[in-house]
This record gives structure tokens, sequence and C-alpha cells, in this order.
């Protein structure tokens, strides 16, 4: 049995996507939903990510999109419901981890594409 890192998204998984025309909170019972999409740009679909939440804000980073592997970072305000992006990182990856400390995300190792790796990494989310 080989593991295939990255690899398709099981259908099952496209359920996980809210509707993209939906913006709002929904309570069922003690699950607290947030449907969003709709307002302005938002990331791409992606499996294999990290997102870290500070304060108000959660922090979205890589993963594997239709497109590839993904080096994006996105600011998700839990306030306004709304994405911004932030930038770009230099490498790309899908499968690794991530922490919040203090003001920074830090990531560690992950598929690259071509191997897995050990690199330890902090983006500052300070302004």
């Amino acid at each position: 049995t080989a593991f295939l890192p990255c690899s398709t998204p099981h259908p099952a998984y496209s359920s996980f996507f809210p509707p993209p025309h939906l913006s709002r909170w929904t309570d069922t019972g003690s699950v607290r939903r947030l449907q969003f999409g709709g307002k302005g740009e938002t990331p791409e679909p992606r499996e294999m990510h990290v997102a870290v939440s500070f304060g108000s804000h959660m922090v979205l980073h890589g993963g594997r999109a239709a497109s590839g592997l993904c080096s994006d970072i996105w600011s998700f305000s839990y306030d306004s419901a709304t994405w911004q992006k932030i930038g770009n990182t230099p490498f790309a990856r899908c499968a690794h981890c991530a922490v919040a400390h203090g003001s920074h995300v830090v990531i560690f190792g992950g598929f690259d594409g071509a191997a897995f790796d050990q690199q330890l990494y902090a983006i500052s989310t300070a302004d």
C-alpha cells in the first residue's frame, strides 16, 4: 500500500465547502457553522492546508487546490465574515502543520511537491 500525499480529493470532501452564495452564521445545536462566500475575493477551495486562529481572525496557508500546491496566505475576519489575501510565502506546500505562537504562525514540515521536509517557518501576523 502506497501513501500518496496531496492526492485527489475524496468525493465526500466536496460537502465541506459551503455554497458560494451564502454568508451567514447558523446555529445547529452546539455547533455554530459559518457559511461564507459572495463577499469579495475568497481563497480557492483546497485540502491539506493549515488554519490557525488569532483572536478575531483565522489565518490560512497553503494546501492543495485544483491548480496545484498553494503558497498563499489569507486572513478571515470572524467579525465581518470576509477574507483578505495577505500575500504568498516563498514555499508552497500541503500536509504541513501549524500553530499560533505570539504574533506568528509557526509552520513545520509538509510536502513541497517533490518530498516531505523538516523545515520550520515563522510567518509574522503583526501589522
